[in-house]
């Protein structure tokens, strides 16, 4: 049997199974059943809100014109991220050069952006993002992407986003 730190480490999703085990009360034995992440954020989680912060190194900021940052990994088939706000900690540093806005976005669709002031800031700051509507398509990542290049800055960002996952059909 593999050792349970030999196993690569991924960000769970909602359709995900764990392990567990419950007490049959009328035979007085421990019976182990599958429990989905989703039926467990449930029952911790009274108001079907998440909370993430992921960090963007300078390296990563710096490749954003050709590599997007996943944020919120995709929830799976008839499930859609529902961004409610998003917050993100610029570092500061060697000042970045983006000529356009960075966005966080779900397949192409625009769910809040960083103006390039506070993209490029040689200061550290925290920029609060204005949440547009948008459609929120099932089964794709939450991204953080630029549209051009961003040059060689040193600074980091943190972002923090409060989101849901929507089922389609159910969670409305």
């Amino acid at each position: 049997m593999a050792q349970i730190y030999s196993y690569p480490q991924v960000e769970p999703i909602n359709t995900d199974l764990l392990i567990g085990s419950r007490i049959d009360t009328v035979n007085d034995t421990q019976v182990t059943y599958n429990f989905s992440v989703n039926s467990i954020s449930s029952l911790v989680n009274t108001d079907g809100l998440t909370t993430t912060s992921v960090n963007v190194s300078s390296a990563e900021i710096q490749q954003l014109h050709a590599t997007d940052k996943i944020l919120v990994p995709a929830q799976g088939v008839n499930l859609g991220i529902n961004v409610i706000s998003a917050s993100i900690y610029v570092t500061g540093g060697t000042v970045y050069t983006f000529a356009a806005p960075i966005t966080i976005a779900i397949n192409g669709v625009t769910m809040g952006s960083i103006p390039i002031l506070q993209a490029n800031s040689a200061t550290a700051l925290v920029y609060k993002m204005q949440v547009p509507a948008g459609l929120v398509a099932s089964n794709y990542p939450l991204v953080l992407t630029a549209a051009g290049a961003g040059g060689a800055g040193t600074g980091t960002y943190r972002l923090s986003i409060k989101y849901e996952v929507l089922q389609e059909g159910n969670t409305f």
